[in-house]
């Protein structure tokens, strides 16, 4: 049959196909799944892990690295270098991938997710040769309790374990993770190609580690110049450490940590904010992991009695609602100088300051409506015992509001956000409803125009300076 027998034959076909009544579709109702394919997982993110109230918190990047880095402005001193804590499985020491060689982008292979429990634990896995290879890492102060200062030790609690093991597959032998310790030169950017990406900058840790006097089976501490206690592997399971100063490369000292070729291995590691003294560093040590946790799950369970309760079956929902009420909590941090309590729009760079609209947000479109009316200050001093000296441009604001400009003594301190605890007997109710006031006020000087965040961004462009 030649091919003009064929067009022949085949056009008429297509031709009643075309001009056919379109066979209908099922619809099928929309289901979490289904709106899971609408927004890809958000690239080059990074997650808050910290206490409430406490002045600084860690953050985890989107690969699990583990970054303490401080911005307070003049609020607050810190002497003591910032750090970054990357994580990478790797057979033996000699196979971690150094600094140089690490790349920025997220290439998605680093699956990130919450525990089921009261506590924050944020894990990160690697799926590596037939294992998944899982961190968690969480937040604790000694104590577990409610902060009274602002500035007391905080801890991040680290167990880095074989979470699955494919038995059908010829396995690894020899398996573990490098923990490589550099400091914080990692440029941050609302742009996504320049964000989390590395600078110019040597990220090289600017203090000589070394590693503490060691007998096997005892805890591994990784020490500073004068002492202090920088990172240390805990006692008590079957876990080889060693620590290499200059490697991977000479801006890098890296430590590996190697476990059984099994699953369920895990090995822990206490890394503090700051370098601390051996005597405060132990003392947490010896209360484990697993006895950490139990004090944060007993913290992070109580709830006030205006807490509202929100629950539906997708899960994901659930743990957006709930994680996102808690680092709202995190990331309100008490003045240790005068004890009141600043609510912040971040963690880390850009956030670590007081932005008008995303802090009344958080308090009064997010924090009071689930019945939170005494987290972040119940008093907002927007309205009361904050005078301030910068106004937004052109008077809008006052003229709509009444609010008072922010002050320059502090110079992350924004319109409308600054607060403190209750101490004129305003009860959550009243609180709630000054902070709705001062959510409207806001509102009202963006309808009219006005920049209420102008002072922060001249603010943050001469620190650049």
């Amino acid at each position: 049959m030649n091919c003009r027998a064929i067009l022949l034959i085949v056009l008429p076909l297509l031709c009643v196909s075309a001009f056919s009544e379109p066979k209908e579709v099922p619809q099928v109702e929309p289901n979490l799944e289904i709106a899971r394919q609408w927004w890809p997982e958000m690239p080059k993110k990074w997650t808050i892990v910290g206490w409430p109230e406490h002045l600084i918190r860690f953050n985890v990047l989107y690969d699990g690295s583990i970054v303490n880095q401080f911005n307070l402005g003049k609020r607050y001193s810190i002497a003591d270098p910032s750090a970054q804590f990357t994580f990478a499985p790797a057979a033996g020491i000699e196979q971690v991938p150094g600094s140089v060689q690490s790349s920025s982008q997220d290439w998605g292979d680093v699956v990130q997710g919450w525990d089921d429990s009261d506590t924050p634990v944020l894990w990160s896995e690697w799926p590596w040769h037939g294992y998944l290879l899982r961190e968690q890492v969480f937040a604790h102060v000694p104590g577990g309790q409610e902060l009274k200062k602002g500035d007391e030790p905080l801890f991040a609690w680290v167990r880095l374990s074989v979470h699955y093991a494919c038995e059908g597959l010829p396995l690894e032998q020899q398996l573990g993770f490098g923990v490589r310790i550099n400091a914080f030169a990692t440029n941050l950017s609302m742009e996504l190609k320049n964000n989390i990406s590395t600078i110019g900058t040597k990220p090289k840790y600017p203090r000589e580690l070394k590693v503490d006097t060691y007998t096997a089976g005892q805890a591994f501490r990784i020490l500073e110049p004068d002492g202090r206690v920088r990172l240390a592997v805990a006692p008590g399971v079957d876990c080889k450490a060693v620590l290499k100063a200059g490697a991977p490369s000479e801006n890098d000292s890296v430590l590996h940590v190697q476990l059984p070729p099994k699953q369920g291995a895990y090995v822990d590691l206490l890394i503090p904010m700051l370098p601390t003294d051996r005597a405060t560093f132990d003392k947490e040590l010896a209360l484990g992991y697993d006895g950490a946790f139990k004090e944060a799950e007993a913290f992070w369970s109580k709830t006030p009695k205006t807490a509202a309760k929100f629950e539906v079956p997708e899960d994901y929902i659930n743990q957006a609602i709930r994680r996102n009420l808690q680092v709202d909590r995190i990331t309100c941090e008490k003045d240790p100088a005068t004890g009141e309590t600043y609510v912040l729009t971040g963690g880390m760079w850009y956030g670590v300051a007081t932005w008008g609209t995303p802090c009344s947000m958080a308090m009064a479109g997010f924090l009071d409506p689930l019945g939170y009316h005494s987290s972040g200050g119940e008093v907002p001093e927007g309205i009361q015992g904050c005078p301030g000296d910068r106004h937004a441009a052109g008077g809008c604001l006052q003229a709509a509001s009444g609010l008072p400009g922010s002050s320059s003594s502090n110079d992350d301190c924004e319109l409308a956000a600054r607060s403190r605890r209750d101490s004129v007997g305003h009860g959550p109710a009243r609180a709630a409803d000054r902070r709705q006031e001062v959510h409207r006020g806001i509102y009202a000087g963006h309808r009219q125009g006005v920049r209420v965040d102008q002072g922060c961004q001249e603010d943050q462009r001469s620190r650049r300076r």
